[in-house]
């Protein structure tokens, strides 16, 4: 019996102790469930403000990624337009480079040009174009010009063909002189025509004077006129020589003409040959010949 209400006793403890326990379990799952459903309330507001914060940096992220997106394409163009005008500029740079090399070509080839015609230059200045174009000299006792004889000796006989061409090889030099000096003749004027030149006058009738002879001269020198106008025609002629040699002495002081011209004479030989002698004429015509009128022209164009 008192083993039964030991047992009795014993399941009874038991008992309350297992009643004991659940209560406590019981008050303390309560607590707990009114502490999780407190941290859960908690845990929700953290989440959704995290969750905002979360989706606002999420937009601001992707805003800026829209931006950087635009600032990339942005410098993808500006990188295109870049590298276009590098492509332009080099070949721009190419074009210029060949241009240079063309004008530096072409400089080089003028330079080399200026030097040849800088020589060729030189070499003209110290030679003399009239005495090339027109040489003058004597030979038997005769004054020529290119090698024709002007004038009529005795014992030598030179034909009117010849004299004519001296004679329009000597009135082309007095013009191309007159020409260089800048001499404007009075009172006649000089028509050179090869053999057959003339002497024309400035004013009045203007008469023209032939300044070349025919071959029946000695027979007509007494009865025809065209004598007297070969006459007349170098008396003008000495008129125009003394006209140029005077301007040549006018811008030289120092200058002297080796021989006096004075109407028909020259160096005191007459120029006429009508009613002369073949021997004065041709003197006079040795006088004519202009080497001291080119050396004059010669030094003033130095």
């Amino acid at each position: 019996m008192k083993e039964e209400t030991e047992e009795i006793r014993s399941e009874r403890d038991a008992l309350n102790r297992f009643v004991k326990e659940m209560s406590e379990h019981q008050d303390r799952k309560e607590g707990d469930e009114e502490e999780d459903e407190m941290y859960a309330g908690q845990s929700i507001e953290e989440l959704e403000r995290q969750s905002k914060l979360a989706t606002d940096e999420l937009r601001a992220a992707d805003a800026e990624r829209v931006q950087v997106e635009e600032e990339i394409a942005a410098l993808d163009r500006e990188e295109a337009e870049l590298e276009a005008e590098e492509e332009a500029f080099w070949a721009q740079h190419s074009n210029l480079l060949l241009e240079l090399s063309a004008v530096s070509a072409q400089r080089d080839s003028l330079r080399t040009s200026i030097s040849l015609d800088a020589a060729q230059l030189s070499r003209l200045q110290q030679t003399n174009p009239y005495n090339d174009a027109f040489s003058i000299g004597h030979s038997g006792g005769f004054a020529t010009i290119n090698g024709l004889r002007l004038g009529k000796l005795p014992n030598a006989h030179v034909d009117w063909k010849e004299i004519n061409a001296a004679w329009g090889q000597t009135a082309l030099l007095l013009d191309v002189l007159a020409r260089k000096v800048g001499v404007q003749f009075t009172d006649y004027h000089l028509v050179p025509k090869g053999s057959f030149s003339t002497v024309k006058k400035a004013s009045g009738d203007e008469a023209v004077y032939e300044l070349y002879g025919t071959g029946d001269w000695q027979i007509g020198r007494l009865l025809a006129p065209q004598s007297r106008r070969f006459d007349h025609a170098m008396v003008a002629f000495l008129e125009l020589l003394r006209q140029l040699a005077a301007a040549a002495c006018a811008s030289d002081p120092e200058l002297r003409l080796p021989h006096a011209i004075s109407k028909d004479r020259i160096g005191e030989a007459s120029i006429r040959l009508h009613f002369g002698s073949e021997e004065t004429w041709t003197r006079a015509l040795r006088h004519v010949l202009l080497t001291w009128v080119i050396r004059t022209v010669v030094r003033r164009r130095e």
